[in-house]
């Protein structure tokens, strides 16, 4: 997923920016509190700070055994249905982190993206260029992490930009 196939979810007035600050969100603790360090100790006046998340249907099967997940299976449930399901709690996520800056009056975007988030969130940073983008890194055991795979170590690894990971405090 691209820039271009990216949903723009929310924009402040972004006047006289320097340095664009992409803030990559799953909704989990940590990249609350990535966002929460970036926003106390990041980020500079005239940052923009681009926040992005991505929504994508669950693999079948159940994951519980890593720690996250639900029962799902495509037969069984409307695709349809569960994909907006998905997108509005990626929206919700977004919205909520925007209210937040907008409350310390950071300059921001929030986007949206579809699909599998190692893919598409590097897809969409390679095309907009940060200075930096940060990431929370949740601490995935050895086997949950082969089971689902890292995303922050996948950006890591793949994107074109310098990637910071935060950690559990």
């Amino acid at each position: 997923m691209s820039l271009e196939g990216a949903k723009l979810v929310k924009r402040t007035d972004v006047a006289d920016t320097h340095r664009i600050v992409c803030l990559a969100l799953d909704g989990s603790s940590i990249s609350e509190h990535a966002l929460d360090w970036t926003v106390d100790h990041f980020t500079k006046p005239g940052d923009e700070l681009v926040l992005v998340t991505s929504h994508a249907l669950p693999r079948p099967g159940f994951l519980a055994e890593a720690g996250i997940g639900m029962p799902f299976d495509p037969v069984m449930h409307n695709f349809a249905e569960i994909e907006k399901m998905y997108e509005r709690e990626a929206e919700s996520l977004l919205l909520k982190a925007c209210k937040k800056l907008e409350h310390r009056k950071i300059p921001h975007r929030a986007f949206m993206v579809a699909g599998d988030p190692r893919v598409s969130v590097t897809d969409f940073v390679n095309d907009l260029k940060p200075a930096v983008l940060i990431v929370g890194n949740r601490g995935l055991n050895v086997i949950s992490r082969m089971a689902l795979g890292s995303v922050s170590e996948y950006l890591l690894n793949h994107s074109q930009t310098p990637v910071l990971i935060i950690r559990k405090p």
